[in-house]
């Protein structure tokens, strides 16, 4: 069976050419920046209490839960779009190559392509290169594109 090994520097190009190519940019970014967002302020904070802590990380972790289901929702919706980015993908977060991910059995492939995007090392990746690419417009609303 195979898993989805430590995620390298190789892999985030594909993830970004995959994301593109999938034409979902916009939607992972507002998965992150809107959805997502967490609505938090610590009363003082240079001094948080333990409380205020717990909350705030507590937050956090519900937030990683629900971005790695609406991303894994996303990506299997538009997967149709372009199969072989995910072939070679896959290939390479599991150290096999595309034809081998191609031969797997549906259910592998499904399993595989949520263990991807459950890796706590993608959502921690994506967020600072979308945060790069985001802009505000000039009319100084609060939508964002990306660039």
């Amino acid at each position: 069976m195979l898993h989805i090994k430590e995620l390298r520097a190789d892999a985030l190009f594909l993830i970004i050419d995959f994301l593109g190519e999938l034409n979902i940019v916009d939607d992972v970014y507002e998965l992150f920046f809107v959805d997502n967002a967490i609505d938090f302020e610590y009363k003082n904070p240079n001094k948080p209490t333990k409380a205020e802590i717990k909350k705030h990380n507590e937050l956090i972790k519900a937030r990683g839960i629900d971005l790695s289901k609406s991303l894994i929702k996303l990506i299997i919706t538009n997967l149709g779009r372009s199969k072989n980015a995910i072939y070679e993908l896959l290939g390479s977060a599991t150290e096999t190559d595309a034809e081998t991910i191609k031969s797997l059995k549906m259910a592998e492939l499904v399993r595989l392509i949520v263990e991807l995007f459950k890796k706590k090392e993608l959502l921690n990746s994506l967020k600072p290169l979308l945060e790069l690419f985001a802009r505000e417009t000039n009319e100084g609303s609060e939508t964002n594109t990306i660039v």
